[in-house]
């Protein structure tokens, strides 16, 4: 069985977020990703610098908003 789950570290200890339905005494590989979550000030910035990011494209979307209607009329899958 694989499973993805979210844990917190501490004491030395990796505690999961969720109850997990292991046997007790199972042996597991543990694959450790650290999330580094970012300040509040950092995802400021980050908004920031991509402001305006699709300025000047106008054009595009309206002609994908174009397709989409059309597509859902026809009952047809987008591409």
């Amino acid at each position: 069985m694989k499973m993805k789950v979210t844990a917190k570290y501490a004491n030395g200890i990796l505690m999961p977020a969720v109850p997990l339905d292991i046997e007790e005494g199972a042996e597991v590989t543990l694959s450790v990703e650290v999330v580094h979550k970012l300040s509040l000030e950092e995802r400021i910035e980050i908004t920031k610098s991509s402001a305006g990011a699709w300025a000047g494209n106008s054009e595009y979307w309206e002609k994908m908003e174009r397709k989409i209607y059309e597509s859902r009329t026809r009952n047809e899958p987008t591409s």
